[in-house]
């Protein structure tokens, strides 16, 4: 995306995203599903969390310190460890696209992609934890930016449509808000595209298919009914 806002230039975003993000599933699913990855407490004694948690934290302290989460699409799985890490390089100063509401659906998409794996890798235990976790990293961090860029997609599609949905959203009629908002059509072009990627990659072409169609654009739907609502607090109902 440039310096403007229109939503096919987006949604080519989010085209190119599917590529990262099933190759991202590709190469995880090289190794066994590997539990012990996500355990708490099992592989790294005196710490809280799982492997998983661990490296990416550290990850994210990583990211956080180069201005990745200056980018609004950009949301860190753990927000309270990276807050006051001072970014170490400035990058140029982009405009403001969108709204600077805070969305974070990290939560529900870590529990989304845990539960995925049970479809996409071996069960059992190769002992790979760490390759397993760097890939995990890739695979969380791809499809996070890909959901709130859901904020994106909601401006767009309020500055174009913004004397239907004002109405909507006055009256929080949420379902009609989603109706309105979904294009079913885009949605199928979506499911087709994503199985022909997944036999390219060869991840199974009905559980990609299945995958975006069932959980990821319902996400990035939340997403943007959130936006809409959470922007009205900050810009009102300008255009």
């Amino acid at each position: 995306m440039g310096q403007s806002l229109e939503l096919e230039s987006v949604r080519k975003t989010l085209e190119l995203m599917e590529d990262c993000i099933i190759f991202d599933l590709f190469r995880r699913s090289q190794y066994k599903a590997n539990q012990n990855t996500y355990a708490k407490g099992k592989l790294i004694p005196g710490f809280g969390g799982s492997l998983l948690d661990k490296l990416l934290v550290g990850r994210e302290m990583v990211d956080a310190g180069a201005g990745r989460y200056n980018d609004l699409r950009e949301i860190p799985f753990f927000p309270d460890k990276v807050k006051d890490i001072k970014v170490l390089a400035q990058g140029t100063q982009k405009k403001q696209l969108i709204a600077p509401v805070e969305i974070n659906k990290n939560d529900e998409i870590k529990e989304m992609y845990l539960k995925a794996l049970n479809s996409i890798c071996e069960p059992g235990d190769d002992k790979e934890y760490g390759s397993s976790a760097v890939l995990d990293i890739h695979c969380l961090q791809d499809l996070s930016s890909r959901i709130h860029l859901g904020k994106f997609v909601a401006e767009c599609k309020w500055k174009a449509n913004r004397e239907a949905l004002l109405p909507l959203l006055e009256g929080k009629k949420w379902k009609e808000m989603e109706d309105r908002l979904r294009d079913r059509q885009v949605e199928k072009r979506i499911y087709k595209r994503v199985k022909e990627k997944g036999e390219r990659y060869n991840i199974k072409p009905d559980f990609i298919g299945d995958f975006y169609i069932s959980r990821v654009i319902p996400l990035t739907m939340s997403v943007e009914i959130e936006y809409l609502k959470e922007r009205r607090e900050v810009w009102g109902n300008v255009p």
